[in-house]
């Protein structure tokens, strides 16, 4: 579990650095006047920062040895260089941002939110390990929900945690049976609204193909996904629709329609919940993010 957990860390770590690129792009708009000009000016940029904070006002190391400022002077361009290359590879395939979502969430327009730098890679990667963490869309709502709470996670983060269906895709394989043979009944799941699935049977004739999670705003991450489930039933995978099942959820799935702002802020700290921190011997820096470190074998 250590492996698969932790090569999440390193796609947070990843994401964490788009606000630093964005600048006011995201919490404002891109116009200019003196006064802007001026506070811009005054503002001290991050190559500047580990001359200007001195030591005793730079953030402290938590219980982990992990601190907001962990690379501030071993390499301070770290957040800039990544972020660079992330926006790099979304013009060439807007495909990416999806499956790399917790470095690319703001990419997408979605929120941004802090977590602490230092985390170690596993000294042990096993696919099927992580395979085994990752709900396939069919489970059961009391199934999707053992597993969040075998990993500490609550209702509340399983719903927001679920919403990062917003974007990416899923191939046809995934849902045929739901769409064609549901339940072994030679029919389509009957909660799917009509009009879609008569799309979803068209789109997904071959296994192979792919459909957006979120049909309606695709490629950008917001609280379009729970709209669809709760006022459309169009909830592509058993799972998402499976949201809808209970009051709770039901509830929540609701809050975050009427409140999307709140989605954003819950998503942030959910993901921090999710995170499992290795620090110390319990993990390695890899010399390449691939593969552990070939003195492990």
């Amino acid at each position: 579990m250590k492996s698969s957990i932790s090569f999440l860390f390193v796609i947070f770590i990843l994401h964490l650095i788009v606000s630093v690129s964005a600048g006011s792009g995201y919490y404002g708009n891109k116009e200019n006047n003196n006064d802007e000009d001026q506070e811009a000016s005054n503002n001290p940029k991050l190559d500047d920062l580990p001359s200007i904070l001195p030591e005793e006002y730079l953030p402290k190391l938590d219980d982990n040895g992990l601190s907001s400022s962990y690379y501030l002077k071993s390499c301070p361009e770290a957040e800039a260089i990544i972020f660079n290359i992330m926006e790099e590879w979304s013009t060439k395939d807007e495909t990416v941002l999806p499956s790399i979502l917790r470095d690319a969430t703001h990419l997408l327009k979605g929120p941004y939110w802090m977590v602490p730098y230092g985390r170690k890679d596993g000294k042990v990667s096993n696919a099927k390990e992580a395979d085994d963490l990752v709900p396939m869309g069919h489970e059961s709502f009391t199934s999707l929900l053992e597993l969040f709470q075998s990993l500490g996670l609550t209702v509340l983060d399983l719903v927001v945690l679920q919403g990062a269906h917003t974007v990416g895709r899923a191939t046809c394989g995934s849902i045929q049976e739901r769409i064609y043979n549901y339940n072994g009944t030679g029919q389509a799941d009957k909660c799917i609204d009509k009009q879609y699935l008569n799309y979803l049977t068209r789109k997904c004739r071959w296994a192979s193909e792919y459909v957006d999670l979120d049909p309606i705003t695709p490629n950008k991450f917001d609280a379009m996904y729970f709209k669809n489930i709760l006022d459309k039933n169009m909830g592509l995978l058993a799972t998402d629709q499976a949201l809808t099942s209970t009051i709770s959820t039901s509830k929540l799935v609701s809050t975050f329609v009427n409140a999307p702002t709140l989605f954003d802020y819950q998503f942030g700290v959910s993901m921090n919940k999710l995170s499992k921190v290795l620090t110390g011997d319990e993990g390695e820096v890899r010399t390449n993010c691939n593969f552990v470190n070939s003195n492990h074998y």
